[in-house]
Formats: structure tokens, sequence, C-alpha cells
């Protein structure tokens, strides 16, 4: 299986792949944006949290769980290619990056799962937690690991912001039904 590894810096974008900062002008939501990536050639997902990001009851609740991508939590909204939205730097909510997608290689390396972000590939899970039961039953149901998203470390510019996940890291599913994305979402 084949990943596409990506890490979160500079310089930002405002188009593509991309992390915080205002979101794409075809997308309306009240939560806090978090970012945008390409699913198809005309077809991009951004990702909104709903929930104060320093609220650790919220993010442990949540974790190890799989979520509807109509839950409250977190908003996916499936839009047209789009640029951000315009202004300045002051009215953005957190600052903007880009998510800088690499080669394509192999999921699995000589150390065993690839475990940073990722486009595509095989959900990285800590072992024997309920998210790797979890997320090989949605894969045997037709979803596609679509991002992986995980604590930023040395190979991402600097974050200037908590983490909205805790210490956990985030995981897209995606799953094309009559036409349509469907999403599923967990961090643990």
């Amino acid at each position: 299986m084949k990943c596409r590894p990506f890490t979160i810096g500079l310089p930002d974008s405002d188009r593509g792949n991309r992390f915080g900062g205002k979101s794409p002008v075809s997308c309306e939501n009240g939560g806090l944006y978090l970012l945008t990536c390409k699913m198809e050639e005309d077809t991009e997902v951004s990702l909104f949290i709903n929930f104060d990001s320093d609220d650790s009851d919220i993010i442990w609740d949540g974790r190890d769980v799989v979520h509807e991508s109509n839950s409250e939590l977190i908003s996916v909204i499936t839009h047209s290619p789009a640029l951000r939205r315009e202004g300045d730097a002051a009215s953005e909510r957190s600052p903007s990056y880009s998510l800088i997608a690499h080669a394509e290689q192999d999921d699995i390396g000589p150390d065993g799962l690839y475990g940073h972000h990722k486009f595509g590939g095989s959900p990285y899970f800590r072992r024997n937690t309920p998210l790797e039961k979890a997320g090989a039953g949605l894969l045997e149901k037709g979803y596609q690991h679509a991002l992986q998203l995980m604590f930023p470390d040395y190979l991402d510019g600097r974050i200037e912001e908590s983490w909205p996940f805790g210490e956990y890291g985030f995981h897209l599913f995606a799953n094309r039904k009559s036409g349509v994305f469907v999403f599923k979402y967990c961090w643990g």
C-alpha cells in the first residue's frame, strides 16, 4: 500500500492542501478552521473544529471513538477547489501553513507502518487500542484512509498554537457512495 507523507510548514498556501489561517471562500462554518485537502481533481474537503480545543474533557471523551461526519465535534465539508478568504492576517484565529506533500512511498518501511502525517495508506494507531480494531473495520467496509494528522514534531515548521487533539493523532476516513463522499473521523 502507498501513502503520501506531508509536513506542516511554510510557505503558506492560499490554495490546495493547507492548515490553519482563513478558510476557503466556498466554506461557511462557525467552527475553527483546521485544514483543507484535495480529495479528487475537482473536490476538496475542509475540516472545522466545533469545540474548545483547550477543553481537555472533550478531547479525552472524544478519543478512541469513530465519529460520523455530521457529529457536533468536527464539521467535514466537501467543496470545489477554492482560495482562502481575503482579509488581513490579524483576523485569523490561527496562523496559516501549507501541508507540504512529499513523494509517494510504501506505507510500510523497515521500521513498520509510517507513523507521521500522511495522505492515504493505512492508519497508524497505538497497538491494542479500540481504534486499531475500529480502523480495520472501516477499511473492511470500503472506507479509505484519507488523512493522518499526528502531533507535530521536528519535521514540521514551528506550530504556534495548541494542538486541537491533545497528544493524539487525527484520522479521516472517506467512502464514496452514489457519487457522494461519506466521512468518519477519530483521534486517539
